[in-house]
């Protein structure tokens, strides 16, 4: 039976209180876990208590679960490479398990992504006639209004600067196809031109579910 540390972060912990109230870190078929819970960014708190596990016990897995967007993407990137207020560089090794641009189009809960696609191009071809700029402007990645949405302007600005920062991390080989991920899913994230909560799951009616294989994916088997 697997043992991890799993780190949710959603912004106002529905997610977390739905994993709470069925007991997933007991009784999932992943193995038996820790749920740690950030309201969006990682504290410093939050981000040491991980720390000091690890460093104890560096055989157990840290999995982490952030929103498709661009916050969840830079999110990820905080957990693993550390905040920039540490006082020293000190990195975390974590394992991204989603929300990743796969699971947007091969879920049977893609119908709310798929209304978004549809209605970002009806809205983009009626803006275009009246010469407008870009849609979108209203929507912010951390308002948590609906479990998936258009990017805003500032989700794509968010987008370039995360590109930005995770080009300027100094990568070994373990972590440079890590690197490369990050890259690849915020440049489809961009072409797409949608995210999607955590709770876009959990509406689905999946989460459990989808969580225990994608927990059992990351891990192998036993």
């Amino acid at each position: 039976m697997h043992t991890y540390i799993y780190a949710v972060s959603d912004c106002y912990q529905a997610v977390f209180r739905s994993l709470v109230s069925t007991q997933f870190w007991r009784t999932s078929a992943a193995g038996l876990g820790l749920l740690v819970t950030g309201k969006g960014y990682p504290d410093l708190l939050t981000w040491s208590f991980l720390h000091i596990i690890q460093r104890s016990n560096p055989n157990v897995p840290i999995l982490v679960l952030v929103d498709y967007d661009p916050d969840g993407v830079n999110i990820l990137r905080c957990y693993r490479w550390g905040l920039s207020r540490l006082p020293s560089p000190k990195y975390l090794k974590a394992h991204w398990i989603g929300i990743k641009t796969r699971h947007i189009l091969g879920s049977h809960n893609s119908q709310p992504v798929q209304s978004s696609l549809e209605r970002i191009t009806h809205q983009e071809q009626a803006h275009s006639s009246r010469g407008g700029d870009s849609v979108g402007d209203s929507i912010s990645s951390t308002s948590c209004r609906e479990p998936s949405a258009q990017l805003s302007v500032r989700d794509r600005q968010l987008v370039r600067g995360t590109l930005r920062r995770i080009q300027s991390i100094v990568t070994t080989d373990d972590s440079s196809q890590e690197v490369a991920e990050m890259r690849y899913e915020l440049q489809k994230m961009l072409m797409l031109g949608v995210k999607a909560e955590i709770q876009w799951l959990d509406d689905g009616g999946s989460l459990t579910g989808w969580l225990e294989r994608e927990i059992i994916l990351c891990l192998g088997p036993e």
